[in-house]
């Protein structure tokens, strides 16, 4: 019988996550008896492969003079340099081959452009999977990206290009995917066939446990970036309220950038003797912190009429699959609250008086037991397996396999 076959194009690998969404979906299908050809580009100080497949490496990124870099930057904008080189590079390495379909995931653009050229040309379908999108940012992007005043109009010009291009490729997709109902939303203004397929965790890694603690344990684990994306001072306010002869610990795994500013804002709320200040993990590391933590912490921010809008954290996710209690602060009242509440997976703040209260009733069943568990429910949703099984469906419809 002869095997499927998919050729993927994504984004660079990058850390500390290594693209996820892909990784196990390639591995999902090397084990159902597809073939797959992965193509991407590579980054300096990366050395990555996916599981089980031909990894086709793309360097691009090279180490060299700022203004040589700077040029090429400059011949992105203005010719699509990279693309033209990545699509030329392709065609080489697919020359005489032939794909059932081609999937490409992008967080914003590169390489969609190259995959809508080369589905045209093989004549094969093209599956669009949008793993984040320009619009969910709004002007929280400057924040995200440090984006210095004097530069923000030249900014504004190159997203305002890069979403075209994106759009303009988009309609060469047999299908666009993308991962929560916000984002599903505003590409369906773009393309009449957006499915939802959301990210998840890995049951392999992610498994709940009923490891006693010595010690009640708030855990953060990744990056915070900026406190306009990731905000903890509802955290410390609802911290100011818990009796203070209860034995709570806040352990924040994330970038040292960060850790004074963390300090400083328990100081000001006289929270700053729970705070423990821990260099940021591997995601290997994870699944242990976890599994002894009492609540895992997520950080957010309101959604607003500018962004961010959308933003499921994987760490949500990671959090779901050990069944571990999760507190959200604060709110987003937007997808991830929503999800929260649909799963029953913890509690999504408004208020310090409602950090309070699950920080006790979750101290009280620490007490009780040793360690905490949350009955969750509809977590099968949220499995890397099952988004496998999703894009699988997608390739075999629009390849009529």
């Amino acid at each position: 019988m002869t095997p499927k076959r998919l050729l993927l194009l994504t984004d660079a690998p990058a850390p500390p996550l290594y693209t996820p969404r892909m990784r196990y979906l390639v591995r999902y299908l090397t084990n159902r008896g597809w073939e797959c050809t992965v193509a991407s580009e590579t980054m300096p100080g990366v050395d990555f492969q996916f599981a089980a497949c031909r990894h086709l490496r793309y360097a691009y990124y090279t180490e060299g003079h700022r203004l040589r870099n700077a040029l090429r930057r400059l011949m992105d904008w203005q010719w699509l340099l990279k693309e033209q080189l990545f699509a030329r590079w392709l065609r080489q390495q697919i020359a005489g081959e032939h794909y059932d379909c081609l999937l490409c995931s992008t967080f914003n653009l590169f390489p969609l452009p190259t995959a809508a050229q080369i589905a045209r040309e093989a004549g094969i379908p093209l599956i669009a999977d949008l793993r984040d999108i320009d619009e969910q940012w709004g002007e929280a992007s400057f924040t995200q990206r440090k984006v210095p005043e004097g530069l923000k109009p030249l900014f504004r010009l190159y997203r305002r290009r890069a979403v075209r291009l994106r759009n303009r490729a988009l309609k060469q997709a047999d299908v666009v995917t993308t991962v929560s109902p916000w984002h599903q939303a505003v590409l369906q203004r773009l393309h009449p066939r957006v499915e939802l397929i959301y990210n998840g965790f890995d049951e392999e890694l992610f498994q709940p446990t009923r490891q006693q603690t010595d010690t009640f344990r708030i855990v953060y684990t990744g990056r915070i970036y900026d406190f306009a994306l990731r905000n903890p001072d509802l955290l410390f306010r609802g911290l100011q309220q818990v009796d203070k002869n209860k034995r709570v610990q806040v352990d924040f795994y994330c970038e040292e950038s960060q850790h004074l500013a963390l300090r400083q804002m328990a100081e000001k709320y006289g929270v700053d003797s729970s705070l423990h200040l821990h260099h940021f993990v591997a995601n290997d590391a994870v699944p242990a912190l976890l599994s002894q933590a009492s609540i895992c912490l997520i950080l957010t921010n309101r959604a607003g009429d500018n962004g961010p809008h959308g933003i499921l954290t994987t760490k949500f996710y990671e959090a779901l699959g050990m069944q571990k209690p999760i507190l959200c602060v604060p709110s987003d009242h937007d997808c991830l609250s929503e999800v929260i509440r649909m799963t029953n997976a913890g509690l999504a703040a408004d208020t310090p008086e409602e950090v309070a209260t699950f920080i006790n009733a979750q101290y009280d069943e620490w007490l009780r037991q040793g360690y905490t568990r949350q009955p969750v429910r509809n977590k099968e949703l949220f499995n890397r397996q099952k988004q496998a099984e999703q894009f699988e469906s997608l390739f075999c419809h629009s390849a009529h396999l």
